[in-house]
């Protein structure tokens, strides 16, 4: 559709192409309807009524508050009578339990772009613990091995020696047996 667009050389979409969810004029489906429906109040005759609750409880907080007897009995009514109108309304409306919130938190690490989601089969789980091959011990390889760098150190030391006797001339073909 695009194309067809850039190719008619149009800069403005057309009306009749956008459809009214993607505007700011959006409305919810409940707000379009003008009926009122089966069970529904209409607007003033809720007004009204959120009136005459609202100086119901004023009166009812006023006599309450002044021993804290009364006070602690009606807070106990209220929360319980709160609790059960939310779930009376939450049945009728097909509501499922309020769970817990959870919140998006960041990832333990971040993947880079195109990496693919790392699928372990059952052979990568039972992964092979690699051992030196020196001293076959595991957490290390040859290159770190702790047994091999002292008998390369101990190598070394008769190497320096031996070259050191050859420069001077201190018996150096003696010490290497060249046959």
């Amino acid at each position: 559709m695009v194309r067809v667009l850039v190719y008619l050389n149009m800069i403005v979409i057309p009306r009749s192409l956008i459809l009214n969810r993607w505007t700011k004029r959006a409305k919810q489906l409940s707000a379009t309807s003008d009926r009122v429906r089966v069970g529904e109040i209409p607007d003033a005759a809720y007004m009204s009524m959120h009136a005459a609750m609202l100086e119901d409880c004023r009166e009812l907080v006023n006599f309450s508050c002044r021993l804290f007897e009364d006070y602690l009995d009606v807070k106990t009514r209220l929360g319980k009578e709160h609790q059960s109108l939310r779930d009376k309304h939450r049945q009728r409306l097909g509501i499922a339990e309020e769970v817990s919130r959870v919140s998006v938190q960041d990832p333990l690490r971040t993947r880079y772009k195109g990496c693919r989601r790392r699928v372990v089969t059952s052979r990568g789980k039972f992964c092979r613990v690699q051992r030196c091959r020196m001293c076959g011990k595991a957490g290390h390889n040859s290159r770190k091995c702790h047994e091999s760098q002292l008998g390369e150190n101990i190598d070394s030391c008769e190497a320096a020696v031996a070259y050191k006797s050859m420069v001077v001339g201190e018996e150096g073909e003696d010490y290497f047996d060249f046959e």
